[in-house]
C-alpha cells in the first residue's frame, strides 16, 4: 500500500479476522501539517482518488492554503478577538492597542451581524466566498463598509438606520 494510504474494510469483512476481503474498502489517505503538527484525512472510494488527494493535500499544506480541521467556531474566535481588542493583546494595523470606542464597535457589530449568521460555523471550514457571501447578503440588506479614509467623522453607515451607536 502507497505510503499514508490505508485500506479500510467494513466491520462485516472477513478480512478482519485473516481471511480474504468480502467488502469494497475504502481508502483512507493522511498527510501531515508540520506547522500545527497535526494529521489531515479523507476517505475515497479508490485507490487512486486517495492518492491524487494526498499528493494535492501535501503541497497545499505546505503552502499553506490548506489547514487541519479545528474544533474552534468563528463565534469562539470572535470572542478571542474582541477580549483581545479590549485588553490590549490584539493590535491594529499600525501596531498600537486598539482604542476603547473601536473595540466596544466591533464588539457590537460581531455579536449583531458576524456571530447570528456564521457562529456555528468551524473556523477551519470558512472559505472566503461564504465570506464574501456573508458581505454581499449585509450590502443586499442596505448596510455599506465604513470607509474611514473617507469620511473619518461622518455618521457610521455600518450600522442600519435608526440603531444608534453605544
Amino acid at each position: 500500500m502507497a505510503t499514508g494510504i490505508r485500506v479500510r474494510h467494513s466491520r462485516s469483512c472477513s478480512s478482519r479476522e485473516g481471511g480474504g476481503c468480502s467488502c469494497k474498502p475504502t481508502y483512507q489517505a493522511q498527510a501531515y501539517d508540520t506547522r500545527t503538527g497535526r494529521q489531515v484525512w479523507r476517505t475515497f472510494p479508490t485507490l487512486s482518488a486517495a492518492k491524487l488527494w494526498r499528493q494535492d493535500a501535501q503541497v497545499a499544506l505546505r503552502r499553506g492554503t490548506m489547514r487541519p480541521p479545528t474544533a474552534k467556531t468563528i463565534a469562539e474566535a470572535a470572542e478571542v478577538l474582541i477580549k483581545g481588542a479590549h485588553d490590549g493583546t490584539i493590535l491594529d494595523r499600525a501596531g498600537k492597542p486598539y482604542k476603547p470606542s473601536t473595540a466596544r464597535g466591533y464588539e457590537q457589530l460581531v455579536h449583531a451581524y458576524v456571530t447570528p449568521a456564521l457562529g456555528g460555523w468551524k473556523l477551519s471550514e470558512l472559505q472566503r466566498r461564504d465570506v464574501q457571501d456573508f458581505v454581499d447578503g449585509l450590502r443586499s440588506q442596505g448596510l455599506s463598509p465604513l470607509d474611514d479614509r473617507e469620511h473619518p467623522r461622518s455618521a457610521p453607515r455600518h450600522l442600519p438606520p435608526g440603531d444608534p451607536p453605544r
